[in-house]
């Protein structure tokens, strides 16, 4: 369940072309802060199902399935946490192979003396059957790309 590695996974070396999933991958950015550690936790409801421990670089990769609703947390104790709910239904279009990739800034916390974690503004991606793409609601940051 945790995936510890250094390097971002190239997508077209994925080699199971019979699943039918949607591949994430992306970057996490920050300006002052060392980004490992950072922990990217995936959530199917209230189940833990994946966890993923970023290093220096905050590339990340993961794949997730379709027609569910996922609650991705990405934390760090010296940062602000975000949350993104990912929706992977597809309004009746074909299950097939998908990517959408993202930069994700994440700040700094205002004080250290805060105890509970900061959570930023909520991000959620669902797939608009208009463009046949996965959108969010805000603007990550100026290198978010979507990709079909």
């Amino acid at each position: 369940m945790e995936n510890t590695n250094s390097n971002l996974i190239n997508l077209s070396s994925v080699n199971d072309g019979s699943d039918a999933a949607l591949f994430v991958s992306g970057e996490l950015y920050n300006s002052g802060c060392s980004l490992f550690g950072t922990e990217i936790l995936i959530y199917d409801h209230d189940t833990l199902v994946q966890k993923f421990i970023c290093c220096l670089n905050g590339f990340f990769y993961f794949k997730l399935d379709y027609e569910k609703l996922y609650k991705i947390v990405i934390s760090k104790s010296d940062l602000e946490t975000r949350v993104i709910y990912f929706n992977t239904n597809l309004y009746g279009f074909p299950f097939e192979k998908r990517q959408y990739r993202f930069g994700l800034a994440l700040k700094p916390l205002i004080s250290k003396a805060v105890y509970l974690p900061q959570v930023s503004e909520n991000i959620s991606v669902k797939f608009n059957y208009k463009t046949e793409l996965f959108e969010h609601n805000v603007q990550f940051d100026s290198q978010s790309k979507k990709v079909a």
